[in-house]
C-alpha cells in the first residue's frame, strides 16, 4: 500500500479547501496515509498585465501546469474545480474520482437589502456567469449586466468599489 500521497493543487481559497475535502475524504478511508498539498501557480493564477492578453476562454488556463507536475511524478493526484477542466482532457489522464457535489445555491450580494424583487428594472448585474445571465434576463429583462471575474475575495472587492461611487 502507498504510504504517502502528494496533492496538487492552485493556491486559490477555493482549491485549497477543495484539497482539503479530498485530504479528509482519503483520510476516512486510510487513517494512516500521509498527505502532503503541493501548491501550484497556474497561467489563470498570473495577473493580466504578467500573461499577456485576457486569459478568458483559454483552455488548461487553471489546469495545465497542475497535469504537467501530476505527468512528471511531481504530485499524485490533482485536485481542480470541474468548472476549470477543459473539455477534451490532456492524455494519460483521467478523472478517477468525483467528491460528492456541495451545495449549489447561488449568493446575490447587493449594496440594499431585499434581494432580487427589490432591484430597479435597469440594475445593473455583475457576474462572470452566462448561466446566470441568461436565467436573470429570462426572468427580469430590464437588467444590465457587466462582466465579473475573480475568486470571491476579488469580486466582494471588486463590488466594494462599486458600491462607494
Amino acid at each position: 500500500m502507498v504510504n504517502k500521497i502528494v496533492i496538487g493543487t492552485r493556491g486559490s481559497d477555493l482549491a485549497r479547501a477543495q484539497a482539503r475535502l479530498v485530504e479528509q475524504a482519503l483520510r476516512e478511508k486510510w487513517p494512516d496515509l500521509s498527505i502532503e498539498t503541493k501548491i501550484v501557480r497556474t497561467k489563470g493564477d498570473e495577473p493580466r498585465s504578467r500573461s499577456g492578453a485576457s486569459p478568458h476562454g483559454r483552455k488548461g488556463l487553471f489546469t495545465a501546469e497542475i497535469e504537467k507536475t501530476l505527468l512528471a511524478g511531481d504530485v499524485d493526484l490533482a485536485v481542480h474545480s470541474a468548472k476549470d477542466l477543459p473539455s477534451e482532457l490532456t492524455a494519460d489522464t483521467e478523472i478517477a474520482a468525483v467528491l460528492s457535489r456541495a451545495q449549489l445555491d447561488d449568493v446575490l450580494v447587493a449594496k440594499r437589502p431585499g434581494g432580487l424583487v427589490a432591484l430597479r428594472e435597469d440594475a445593473t448585474i455583475a457576474t462572470g456567469s452566462v448561466r446566470r445571465k441568461h436565467q436573470l434576463a429570462w426572468k427580469h429583462p430590464g437588467l444590465v449586466f457587466v462582466d465579473l471575474r475573480g475568486n470571491v475575495p476579488t469580486r466582494l472587492r471588486k463590488l466594494s468599489g462599486w458600491a462607494s461611487r
